[in-house]
Order: structure tokens, then C-alpha cells, then sequence
């Protein structure tokens, strides 16, 4: 399946996770995920688009292969800039 991407997305990588510790991975991707909801969007000038999907982005740095056999991977969220912050620039 092919899907086209438009608009804002912010980007956030996990923290590397061992390969051999494979079941870990769910929990490294669900706390980033938490940090992402709770600390880092109600503090930034950007809010969630929920008009656009939300994804994970998994490439070749989930195979093991870099980063001396660890794995990692994106998480993108849409956002469009809070409205009090567009008023301010």
C-alpha cells in the first residue's frame, strides 16, 4: 500500500533498545509515545492535528544491523501550529 504524507508532522526517534532484547521494544515504543502526549505536546506551540494519521517508521534501523545490533524508530504525529502561538508571530 502506497499513501501519500502532506502537512506538519514533529518526528520523535525511540531510544535504542538491544536487539536481543526484542520484547523491551513495545514498551521503549509505548513510553515514547506517552512522553511525546504528556511532556512534550501540552508544552510546545503545536497541538495535534487530528484531521491527519499519526504513524510508526520502521526502516532499516529496526533490523539490528546498526548502531552495534540495536534498533530504533520513529514515531510522527501531525500537528499544526496552537493558535495563540500563530497570533504571537
Amino acid at each position: 500500500m502506497q499513501v501519500e504524507i502532506k502537512g506538519l508532522y514533529a518526528v520523535f526517534s525511540t531510544p535504542l533498545v538491544p536487539f536481543e532484547q526484542h520484547d523491551r521494544c513495545a514498551q521503549v515504543i509505548q513510553e515514547t509515545w506517552n512522553e511525546i502526549l504528556t511532556q512534550w505536546l501540552p508544552y510546545s506551540e503545536f497541538e495535534y492535528n487530528e484531521t491527519r494519521r499519526d504513524y510508526e517508521y520502521y526502516d532499516y534501523r529496526d533490523h539490528g544491523w546498526y548502531f552495534e545490533n540495536k534498533r530504533q524508530m520513529d514515531i510522527c504525529i501531525p500537528v499544526r501550529q496552537r493558535e495563540e502561538a500563530s497570533q504571537k508571530s
